[in-house]
């Protein structure tokens, strides 16, 4: 999977679990609000890890040139 397809799920993530976080506290409703606080971080652990493949495409792309 790419790092783009990663960096656009995991902002979707984060913003799915934002809106169930907010849904559940106007409401009372724990469970879905701490269904939202684990999508949210999910989203967030997705754009780290979009991160990581950016920078290991970098550091390919840098070795195979002064290869």
């Amino acid at each position: 999977m790419s790092s783009r397809t990663q960096q656009i799920r995991g902002k979707l993530n984060s913003t799915i679990g934002q809106v169930k976080q907010s849904a559940g506290k106007a409401s009372g409703n724990r469970v879905l609000q701490g269904k939202g606080v684990l999508q949210l971080l999910k989203g967030k652990a997705q754009s780290v890890h979009s991160a990581v493949l950016k920078g290991k495409e970098a550091a390919l792309q840098q070795y195979r040139k002064n290869a």
